[in-house]
Order: C-alpha cells, then structure tokens, then sequence
C-alpha cells in the first residue's frame, strides 16, 4: 500500500481511490478489474538477467523507465484481459507477492 500512497497527484487512479472505499486497503485492491492500456506492451528481447519479459509504456516520458517480469508475472500480464480480477489472475498464495509487485509497478 506504501507506493499506492506515493502515487503523483495527477495519478489516473487518485479519483477511483478516493471516491472507493474498497481500493483504500489492499484487499479491495484484490477485486479490482484490470485493463491493460493499449500503450503498454511487452518485450521479449534484450532483457535484464532473470526477466521472461518487460512491460513498456510506449508514451512513457523516459524511454529507459521498463517493468521488468518473472515468467510467473509474465503470464499474470498476459491475462489482464478487462474481465478477470487480480484474484482471479493471481489466486493461489503463493502468486500473491509477485502480483503485488507487478500490478503495483504497472
């Protein structure tokens, strides 16, 4: 929750958090549906030691500024699909913190 409160105050996401009751605390965020933004997309080639993938906002000020992404969180990316939840992407325990870590840094 520590980076959610870190968000810019011009985030996108600051009017939903505000005005949601369920997204002030990390469980509400599980039941959040997920769209992916036509201007992100995923690379395969020239990673970092480690990542399946990274995810690339293409009208990103910084060019260099990347998620890089486990093969597990490649896979959770790849259902972000508008329809499923983040439980439903990441539902069994031991997905839970590389989901954390992807859809916050998303």
């Amino acid at each position: 929750m520590a980076s959610l409160r870190a968000l810019p105050p011009d985030h996108p996401l600051l009017p939903l958090l505000r005005n949601a009751p369920d997204f002030r605390d990390e469980a509400g965020l599980a039941d959040a549906l997920l769209t992916r933004l036509p201007d992100t997309i995923m690379v395969m080639d020239r990673l970092p030691a480690g990542a399946a993938a990274a995810a690339i906002n293409k009208k990103h000020t910084f060019t260099d500024v990347y998620l890089p992404m486990g093969a597990q969180q490649k896979k959770m990316f790849e259902a972000i699909d508008g329809k499923r939840t983040i439980a439903e992407i990441a539902p069994r325990a031991a997905q839970r913190e590389p989901a954390k870590v992807l859809f916050e840094g998303l």
